[in-house]
């Protein structure tokens, strides 16, 4: 972060600031450079990524809400098969899943979270899925 501060690239700061979301508590430790030298964030960016770190996981708690809302494909050929497990499977995702709904990273495919879907549902809902985690991921 300090780096996209000191070149005042807003988009790398946005991309920093995800990154020391991800880390989580590590980013308190500091990086040590290639010298050897000691680089720590100010006490103002730590606080703005644990503002972000809430503010990512509200955001990918509600976009994957979305994305595995249990709604069929209009051309859906097997309307009762397809929507009883989508809805199965959307009842269950806090338990099966909590670690994916809750991350912290906004940029990552929940393809991984539901292609055991593939042999459950018609290539319509599937593909439908897929759309959806696609459009997702342009919105962040």
């Amino acid at each position: 972060m300090n780096i996209a501060r000191l070149l005042k690239d807003d988009g790398l700061l946005t991309r920093a600031l995800l990154e020391c979301c991800i880390l989580g508590g590590s980013i308190t430790q500091g990086f040590e450079r290639e010298d050897g030298s000691q680089d720590h964030l100010s006490l103002e960016d730590i606080q703005l990524c644990m503002q972000a770190r809430t503010l990512n996981m509200k955001t990918r708690v509600q976009l994957s809400l979305k994305v595995l809302a249990p709604h069929i494909a209009l051309t859906c050929p097997s309307v009762k098969m397809c929507s009883t497990t989508l809805t199965t499977f959307f009842c269950a995702i806090h338990e099966n899943h909590s670690d994916v709904l809750c991350s912290v990273d906004v940029t990552a495919s929940l393809n991984t979270t539901f292609s055991k879907l593939r042999k459950r549902l018609c290539s319509h809902c599937y593909a439908m899925l897929e759309g959806r985690d696609r459009e997702m991921l342009e919105k962040v």
